[in-house]
């Protein structure tokens, strides 16, 4: 059965995106900058469990330097940070959820 989320990030992806600024993000996630205006996807770089921060939820706008969520991997907690004030439109993984490289966490708008 295929994934109605697969379809839509296989269609929008256009390209990597660097992180700005932190970088505790370059080890935790890759940008994908996509079709929709100003979206970008968060994929996990790491191999581990999502841990959501208390308030990341869909529809949730965040300024720079929040932490979005974290990725444990061996025990370590990997913080994401917000890198640009934006609000999250959608939420592709579910707290406590093992994800493997190069899985979907979030789709972002940035403002």
């Amino acid at each position: 059965m295929k994934d109605k989320h697969s379809d839509f990030i296989q269609e929008n992806i256009l390209h990597e995106l660097t992180p700005l600024i932190f970088t505790s993000n370059r080890v935790s996630v890759l940008y994908k900058e996509t079709h929709l205006v100003n979206c970008r996807i968060y994929l996990s770089k790491l191999v581990g469990v999502v841990h959501f921060s208390a308030k990341l939820s869909e529809g949730t706008t965040f300024t720079q330097g929040n932490i979005l969520l974290y990725i444990e991997e061996l025990r370590i907690l990997n913080e994401v940070y917000m890198e640009q004030k934006g609000k999250v439109e959608a939420v592709y993984v579910k707290d406590n959820q093992f994800v493997m490289y190069g899985t979907p966490l979030i789709l972002v708008r940035t403002t």
